[in-house]
């Protein structure tokens, strides 16, 4: 498992896992035995493979993977791109400052956040399957 932990706490934030929560094994066992076309052991018609969670403000706050404000190096960039030279690298120089004036990035977030409805304390948590169509009794393989 993996865990990315938040403003430097080192216990708490989101986290990737190869696997589901024990909690789901149960279930899982007794969905196999139920779906199985040959129950067998080591065959499985659903699989628990991965899950992550992560707090839904940080959703909230993003349009896209990676796309927090504030952990873009935008300043960095800024900064760097003094001493761009080339027609490339002077207009992702002025991409960055561009951006910059629409606020600095600690200040778009705390706008963001200054908004009511952004405020969300929940938790997600995306437990991942796969389903092996195949392995399934064939009354189940149809979708309907």
């Amino acid at each position: 498992m993996n865990v990315y932990p938040q403003a430097f706490t080192r216990q708490f934030g989101h986290f990737q896992a190869n696997q589901v929560p024990a909690g789901f094994q149960p279930v899982l066992q007794s969905l196999n035995e139920r779906l199985l076309a040959y129950p067998d052991e080591h065959q499985s018609a659903i699989q628990g493979v991965a899950c992550q969670g992560y707090n839904h403000l940080q959703h909230c706050l993003t349009e896209r993977a990676g796309g927090l404000d504030v952990v873009q190096g935008q300043m960095t960039a800024a900064l760097t791109g003094v001493s761009a030279q080339g027609p490339k690298a002077t207009r992702a120089y002025e991409k960055v400052i561009g951006s910059l004036h629409m606020g600095l990035p600690h200040q778009r977030v705390q706008r963001k956040l200054a908004r009511r409805d952004v405020l969300s304390r929940a938790f997600h948590l995306e437990p991942v399957f796969v389903v092996n169509v195949q392995a399934l009794q064939p009354r189940y393989q149809s979708g309907s």
